[in-house]
């Protein structure tokens, strides 16, 4: 295993991938030859024995229109009263009115034939046995003879009683010859009767050539080898109706060993049988409106050999694209390798300390091998010019130096000094000036500590009661203030004097030349669950429409800097979820409302 791995690590990015490629599709082909050897040969069977199915139901439809049509047309010309009449003549006796009844009969049997090229004979035989014959092949005559097969079906119907049906059909069975072509005719039989006194008048029979059937039959093969598949009839009795074997018509299927218990018991859809000795499917569909059913025989070997060509052309196609596709990968691999040997022989060359050295690509598309080489070539020139910058400020490093330690200034001597001006005010018994002194140390510790940090609200309402105080005495007590704040929401943190240059802007601005009466109104609510809202109120000068527009809506507005840098803060701290509304009047004073969301400590903490 370890060899394996070690070998494996030696191998070139391109054979890696093509390695893998492969191993890929030989388990693939593997998977797509299971997978089809179960699941797709169950798909295709049934695929092919529904569609079977199908079409042995349509042409069971079929066989059931085609009959219903003869049947149709049949009874439309023998129920009319003109051709009972006809019968009634021709059973009468008279010579001379029998020869105008054959006359009228044989004119209709003739228009009836003309439109019907598959009836090879029509016949009608009276109550008392009178019979006229009209047979298309024979000489049109108004005396031919009726055949043995006529009168063997006369003969079935002779005797009200004797239950034959009204009308039913016959199977084929041989006619005669033609040249050298048998005929074999199937044959419509009905009862006829008198409507109107419901009196019987005569036996109608049809005889339509067999081929008729046998040829919807065949259309209805899913192939045309009758090894594989064929289709016949039989009636009620299980005789054959018709077939592809004329030798098969007529004979009863329950006297053929291999068929007797095929025929009596009903079979499944997709019930498979051992059928001289190979299995084949056999399905059986009822023809409608006959008492005829189709059987339809279909061997294994037609699906083994759908199956077989399925998985073949399954093959050749996977292991057309297996190849097409290594031969692919292997040209993609060859070229990524390319690209990539020579980025790593520049690194190779930095690594030695060529600094100046870059790597051409040839390729002009965006691959990630091409990215990758621009952004080495971007890293080497920022490189190479860092280290002239270097150079460069390396000889000015110790005036920068020393420059800067004289410049530095030291917070604790800011605040050493202060306190040495507060005790000199104390000795001096200056106690507003101690005051300032000490108020205005601990803003300037306030303002330096934790630079640009999160305070709470609690926190900066202490500075800002500072910050106004420093304001107020500066400006000779020209104004009060105050500052209301929600116990509720002392804890809620906010950015450190972010507000303050809107109270700094209230008093410089809206106080000057104001000597007294002056006020000043912080307040601090929660306005929901979400949100806090800050108000600036004073009583001050105010300002028009277009200096409000001008100094708190108007970007990059220079004359108030301090106003136009928190503007900034807020929209880089707070993004859209901050709100500002400032009303201001001139003579009247300004109010200032700054909605900002909820920060809770643990939520400052999370950030």
């Amino acid at each position: 295993m370890k060899k394996m791995k070690r070998y494996w690590e030696r191998l070139s990015f391109a054979r890696q991938i093509a390695a893998v490629f492969m191993v890929l599709c030989f388990v693939q082909i593997i998977l797509l030859s299971g997978i089809s050897s179960q699941y797709l040969t169950r798909v295709v069977e049934e695929k092919i024995l529904g569609f079977f199915q199908l079409t042995v139901e349509q042409a069971a439809m079929n066989i059931s229109a085609t009959l219903s049509g003869y049947e149709d047309a049949a009874n439309q010309m023998i129920l009319d009263e003109g051709f009972l009449s006809d019968m009634y003549k021709l059973q009468a006796g008279d010579e001379k009115s029998e020869l105008k009844a054959k006359e009228s009969i044989r004119g209709k049997f003739r228009t009836f034939m003309s439109y019907r090229p598959d009836v090879r004979w029509l016949v009608v035989q009276t109550e008392n046995g009178k019979s006229f014959c009209s047979d298309r092949l024979l000489i049109d005559s108004l005396y031919q003879e009726t055949s043995s097969l006529h009168k063997k079906y006369f003969e079935q119907y002779k005797g009200e009683e004797s239950g034959i049906r009204q009308r039913d059909w016959i199977g084929a069975e041989y006619y005669d010859t033609q040249g050298t072509s048998p005929y074999y005719l199937f044959t419509y039989r009905k009862k006829l009767f008198d409507l109107y006194n419901t009196k019987f008048v005569g036996t109608f029979l049809m005889g339509i050539n067999e081929t008729v059937l046998s040829e919807i039959c065949t259309d209805a093969q899913i192939s045309y080898d009758t090894n594989i598949n064929y289709n016949f009839i039989i009636n009620e009795e299980e005789c054959v109706v018709t077939h592809w074997d004329k030798k098969m018509l007529g004979k009863d299927m329950k006297e053929i060993p291999s068929w007797a218990a095929i025929i009596s018991s009903p079979l499944d859809n997709h019930k498979a049988v051992v059928l001289d000795g190979s299995k084949k499917f056999v399905l059986i569909e009822e023809i409608p409106k006959t008492s005829w059913r189709m059987v339809s025989v279909l061997d294994n070997s037609y699906i083994l050999y759908e199956i077989r060509e399925f998985h073949s052309k399954v093959w050749i196609i996977s292991i057309t694209l297996m190849f097409i596709m290594a031969f692919s990968i292997w040209i993609v691999s060859k070229h990524l390798s390319s690209s990539v040997k020579k980025i790593v022989n520049t690194m190779r060359e930095v690594g030695h300390g060529e600094l100046s050295v870059t790597v051409n690509m040839n390729s002009e598309g965006k691959n990630e091998i091409t990215i990758i080489a621009e952004q080495f070539n971007k890293m080497m020139k920022k490189i190479n010019e860092q280290v002239e910058e270097i150079k460069i400020s390396g000889k000015k490093e110790k005036d920068a130096e020393i420059r800067a330690l004289e410049n530095q200034i030291n917070p604790h001597f800011i605040y050493n000094t202060l306190d040495s001006i507060n005790w000199l005010a104390i000795e001096n018994d200056q106690d507003e000036i101690s005051e300032m002194l000490s108020q205005f140390a601990l803003i300037l510790r306030y303002q330096i500590n934790k630079s640009n940090e999160m305070v709470s609200i609690k926190e900066e309402i202490n500075y800002l009661d500072k910050y106004l105080y420093l304001q107020k005495v500066r400006f000779m007590d020209n104004f009060e203030y105050a500052i209301d704040c929600e116990e509720s929401i002392y804890e809620y943190q906010i950015h450190k004097m972010i507000f303050q240059p809107f109270i700094e802007n209230a008093i410089i601005h809206g106080y000057a030349d104001i000597h007294h009466g002056g006020f000043l109104q912080i307040q601090i609510t929660s306005t929901d669950s979400e949100n806090i809202q800050f108000m600036i109120r004073d009583n001050g000068n105010g300002m028009s429409k277009q200096r409000v527009e001008e100094v708190f809506y108007s970007k990059g507005n220079s004359e108030s800097i301090g106003v136009s840098n928190v503007m900034t803060r807020l929209e880089l701290y707070y993004g859209n979820m901050y709100h500002l509304n400032v009303e201001s009047q001139e003579g009247k004073g300004t109010v200032i409302k700054i909605v900002i969301p909820k920060i809770s400590s643990r939520e400052k903490v999370e950030n």
